[in-house]
């Protein structure tokens, strides 16, 4: 049995997904209202965690808003529930960073909501990088329009608005974890933070950003808020090759020196991606092992890297990644 903590538009998806896995669900709202509102739709609520975990609850969803990540993730822990917590794991790698611990002290397991591993696409991107050679390289883009998130909701009062909270780099920090899963782990950040006043909050509208990984690849990085036609996209660059991974389509282009360009697309499910990474933290949930999943670790590092392109915004400088 599973209790998924908060149950806005991310939350709900995982109670869909859980019940589509057969999973009994309890849910766990932020407002009594919500409450209300689900149990007229035959959903199991709670007021707590630890009246979901009385009930009968192993494992835990949180996805409640960012700067109560941090606190409905410890609970959880302490609780002895396996956790896959929303990303990001805090506003900053400082206030997330006792979780690993906590986790292990209590015998559980600690996760991270990055679906876009489970991408298909970037699957086989992953599997294929070595076909194009010494990479030198790599463009990464997320660029949409926020209002069109969430049609129902004012997205003026979301936490995406919030500017300790919110934002395009830690809304979008699924491009950032993916980066470091394939490419490394960087040592230093350069970026930029811009509020342009389109949207009228007070984070940042767009983040552009640039490191050189590990292996001495060149890195950069653009997501916005504020560009109607969305736009996600990998494009990676190296001496025998380059490919280009289309999100949005789901279409990879691959093309090597002196081969025939190849073009595959992916079918498009809902809730697909989602439903994959539940399935497998469900298999850990059970003493399975991990394979694509995000780790507490690997959450922390992204954090790290984001915390460090603030700073950059800051400084306007380059600045170390601190762990």
């Amino acid at each position: 049995m599973a209790v998924v903590i908060g149950t806005g538009s991310i939350g709900f998806r995982h109670m869909r997904v859980l019940r589509s896995l057969e999973i009994p669900v309890i849910a766990v709202p932020m407002r009594e209202a919500r409450r209300l509102e689900l149990q007229s739709q035959g959903w199991h609520c709670a007021r707590s965690v630890q009246e979901a975990t009385q009930a009968g609850a192993t494992i835990a969803v949180v996805a409640t808003d960012t700067r109560r990540h941090a606190a409905d993730a410890e609970e959880a822990l302490r609780a002895r529930l396996h956790v896959l917590l929303e990303k990001p794991m805090a506003p900053s790698a400082h206030q997330a960073k006792h979780l690993p611990g906590l986790a292990a002290e209590h015998g559980v397991g600690l996760f991270i909501g990055c679906p876009l591993r489970f991408d298909p696409g970037l699957g086989i991107v992953r599997q294929r990088l070595g076909e194009i050679g010494a990479i030198h390289a790599v463009q990464i883009e997320c660029r949409s329009y926020l209002p069109d998130w969430r049609p129902n909701r004012d997205y003026r009062q979301a936490y995406s608005a919030l500017a300790n909270e919110g934002g395009v780099l830690r809304d979008l920090i699924h491009e950032v974890d993916y980066a470091l899963w394939l490419f490394g782990m960087p040592r230093q950040v350069f970026g930029r933070l811009s509020n342009l006043g389109r949207l009228g909050i007070q984070s940042e509208e767009i983040a552009e950003g640039q490191w050189i990984t590990p292996s001495g690849v060149h890195m950069a990085m653009g997501l916005d808020y504020l560009s109607r036609h969305p736009r996600r996209s990998l494009c990676i660059y190296g001496d025998q090759g380059e490919m280009e991974y289309d999100f949005v389509n789901r279409k990879l282009k691959l093309h090597r020196a002196g081969a025939t360009p190849e073009a595959i697309t992916f079918p498009r499910a809902a809730d697909d991606i989602h439903i994959q990474q539940m399935r497998e933290f469900l298999h850990i949930a059970s003493s399975g092992v991990p394979h694509l999943i995000a780790s507490a670790e690997d959450g922390m590092n992204a954090l790290a890297v984001c915390d460090a392109w603030h700073q950059s915004a800051k400084t306007q400088r380059i600045e170390q990644v601190v762990r």
